[in-house]
């Protein structure tokens, strides 16, 4: 919602964006509008979908999320495989993905063997069907490992 000529109406079109003023953040940053941050903060988002397309490579930004604990602690809340968590690069960045790959690490037994499951899910991709995997990282890489092969 913002207010335009004193009327407080939904955000519809870019325009109300701009007409919207921001509020500080968390890191004290605060923009003319909310468009202004947008436009600052995503930039990097559209320059990085660019490259990739242009030079026909991947790129991998991680959002590591943290759940959230106190829901008035000022966190941005997203959910996340049933879980209320809080992105570190915010809620902005969490909108900007193509795919959205989820990574779990659960240790065995007492977890002195050093013995750790870790999977890697398909939580988002309009192109991949919902599969996931389990997988060992040693010193020589990454391995794709059958679940009894651990």
């Amino acid at each position: 919602m913002v207010r335009i000529d004193g009327v407080v109406q939904p955000a519809m079109k870019w325009s109300h964006w701009h007409a919207a003023s921001d509020q500080t953040d968390r890191a004290g940053r605060c923009y003319n509008s909310k468009a202004d941050r947008v436009m600052k903060e995503l930039w990097i988002s559209v320059k990085l979908k660019e490259l990739a397309y242009r030079h026909q490579c991947v790129v991998v930004v991680t959002n590591q999320v943290v759940d959230v604990v106190e829901r008035d602690a000022g966190n941005t809340v997203a959910w996340s495989s049933g879980r209320s968590v809080s992105p570190a690069l915010g809620i902005a960045w969490a909108n900007c993905v193509n795919m959205r790959l989820f990574l779990t690490r659960e240790v065995d037994g007492d977890g002195a063997s050093g013995s750790a499951r870790r999977r890697m899910k398909v939580a988002f991709a309009p192109h991949l069907p919902e599969r996931s995997c389990e997988f060992v990282i040693r010193r020589d890489g990454v391995f794709g490992v059958q679940p009894a092969e651990r």
